[in-house]
């Protein structure tokens, strides 16, 4: 019996999608018909039957071709976010819930990070629909038309949340201010990614080839590199002694990769961490730093690397040439 209800849900699926076909026929020119009918058959497939079977053809016609024109423009890595509230009157469609578009390069964590950030402010989602759509554009940034198989193209993600109705068009900016933040750190930790383990690979090697380090802290960050964490950054500081007994850490700017990017984390207005200099004195072993405002594991020469685990901060100690390592 489930196998056979799964078998009538997918069926109605496509039922609904043909219904929406016709309608597109309906409703648009004889030359964007056929692109619109793949488009919306491949931006509502993995939908489930249950999140469908309530909107109306109209509806699921009307959000299909508002998140079509959002991305008939976009350059090479640009982020496009529209934030609404569909009404008949303004945009010949609607629904009880405020509206969230993005089109972004495809790339990984987009729809765990901007979940997130809903959950975040208290707010539920009533519906997620992300296609990735392969698609070829003009130097302009013209949308032409979805790529065949073989085709070069553009791999991007087009992500459309439906969630608690916000009146407030305040709140509207606030949240697309949020959701660009987070999706900016998103492209830069991917983008960054392999160079910040790259530079975990030479920490390492650093470290095997002195002889007072423990082996088995080298041990645990290779475990690290052994992709059981998430490098999101990487920046290097200088310690610089702060009267009476204390040691300040102050970014070096231009060495910043991932979200620590100088351009997302000014290394001038940074928050500056410090050290007590006899705790760091009498350190032998990783230790933690919990004033950081985020999860990272550092080093003192200082560079540091970002991941994700339930660490602030693990702090590996180098005084050799006058200098310290996180």
């Amino acid at each position: 019996m489930p196998h056979r209800n799964l078998i009538w849900k997918i069926q109605s699926t496509k039922n609904i999608l043909n219904q929406l076909c016709h309608y597109i026929e309906q409703k648009s020119s004889a030359d964007s018909v056929e692109v619109l009918k793949d488009f919306a058959r491949q931006y509502y497939q993995n939908v489930p039957f249950d999140d469908l079977e309530h909107i109306a053809i109209e509806d699921l016609y009307g959000a299909m071709l508002s998140h079509w024109n959002l991305a008939l423009q976009r350059q090479p890595d640009e982020l496009k976010i529209h934030i609404y509230n569909p009404t008949l009157e303004d945009h010949s469609w609607q629904s009880p819930h405020t509206i969230i578009e993005i089109v972004i390069q495809d790339m990984p964590f987009l729809l765990q990070s901007v979940s997130m950030e809903i959950n975040r402010q208290g707010l539920t989602n009533h519906l997620v629909i992300h296609p990735v759509f392969n698609v070829v554009r003009n130097k302009q940034g013209e949308l032409l038309r979805l790529a065949a198989d073989d085709e070069a193209a553009s791999r991007e993600s087009f992500l459309h949340f439906e969630i608690d109705r916000q009146t407030d068009v305040a709140r509207h900016a606030y949240l697309k201010q949020r959701l660009s933040a987070i999706l900016r750190d998103v492209a830069a930790a991917t983008e960054d990614w392999t160079l910040c383990v790259k530079k975990m690979q030479m920490i390492i090697q650093e470290l095997s080839q002195k002889g007072n380090v423990d082996p088995e802290e080298i041990a645990f960050l290779q475990w690290l590199q052994d992709n059981h964490f998430v490098f999101l950054g990487y920046r290097e500081y200088q310690l610089q002694e702060q009267p009476p007994s204390s040691r300040l850490f102050i970014p070096v700017t231009e060495t910043g990769l991932g979200i620590l990017r100088d351009s997302i984390a000014d290394p001038v207005a940074g928050a500056q961490n410090s050290i007590s200099a006899e705790a760091f004195k009498k350190s032998t072993a990783p230790m933690s730093l919990s004033s950081l405002k985020r999860l990272h594991v550092q080093r003192f020469i200082a560079r540091y690397l970002w991941i994700t685990s339930g660490l602030n901060s693990l702090i590996l100690k180098d005084s050799s040439l006058g200098k310290n390592v996180f």
